[in-house]
């Protein structure tokens, strides 16, 4: 869950370890980005990178993504 997520990272910064946080997006989420970005920038000091990717679509997937992708 989020909240889980955030006590690992909070966990991880308080030793000092190296914080890379992955994040899948997809349409619905764009106008959230900024919002997310800050919030981790304010409140979680130490991130080395927020790195975005991009949902794609798969042969065979289970589920029909195809209204999330970007592009």
């Amino acid at each position: 869950s989020f909240k889980k997520a955030l006590a690992g990272l909070e966990q991880a910064l308080s030793r000092e370890l190296p914080v890379y946080i992955f994040s899948t997006v997809g349409r619905s989420l764009l106008d959230e980005v900024p919002r997310f970005a800050e919030f981790l920038n304010t409140e979680y000091h130490g991130i080395e990178e927020l790195i975005l990717i991009q949902l794609i679509r798969v042969v065979g997937d289970a589920l029909d993504l195809k209204e999330e992708l970007i592009s």
